[in-house]
This record gives C-alpha cells, sequence and structure tokens, in this order.
C-alpha cells in the first residue's frame, strides 16, 4: 500500500512498474457509489469550505478604469483588508478582497 495525500503527485513509469494499489486519504472526498467515482463532500457531509478570494492592491485597483473598479468594488462585493503597504500605501486605500467563484 502505498499512502500520498491529495497535494502530491505521483508519476510512475508504467514500464518499469508492476500494478500497484494506490490509497487515498483525502477527508474531504467521498466516494460516489452511483458513479463509481471520488467527488468533493459538500456542506451536507459537513464539508463547510470557505470562499476562496483574491487580494487586489490598491496600487493595482487604482489604475484600473473607473467602469471596472465600479464592477469589480460593488457594496458588499468585497472587503477591505490589511495591512497597508508599498503596494497599497495609505492615499490610494487598503488592499481589497474579492470572491472567486468555482
Amino acid at each position: 500500500c502505498l499512502i500520498i495525500d491529495y497535494n502530491h503527485q505521483l508519476a510512475l513509469d508504467k514500464s518499469k512498474v508492476a500494478p500497484i494499489q494506490i490509497h487515498l486519504f483525502e477527508r474531504r472526498l467521498k466516494h460516489d457509489s452511483s458513479t463509481n467515482k471520488m467527488i468533493w463532500k459538500d456542506r451536507y457531509d459537513g464539508n463547510n469550505r470557505r470562499n476562496q478570494v483574491v487580494t487586489i492592491q490598491s496600487n493595482v485597483y487604482s489604475e484600473l478604469p473607473v467602469f471596472v473598479q465600479d464592477c469589480l468594488f460593488r457594496e458588499g462585493n468585497f472587503v477591505e483588508m490589511w495591512p497597508l503597504g508599498p503596494d497599497s500605501p495609505r492615499e490610494k486605500g487598503y488592499p481589497r478582497n474579492i470572491s472567486i467563484k468555482d
């Protein structure tokens, strides 16, 4: 039995390796017996995934055209983050996080 986690890749040269069994231990996956595939658990299985976000520094978003800023940063669509720094100076504002959809 070879144990690997989901975040690592396993590369095998088929010409040099006999057939093997791989047991994958990833608690966020489950077997779907109707499709015979591994699928991600969802909130009904107790896997409450957080939304993935991207942080855009104020030096970047301040250079975007106003119509793009208006689209990205609608009320309730972003969160301002800290800290201020060279990529987000006080005069341009805090970095902003926006959600990324799967």
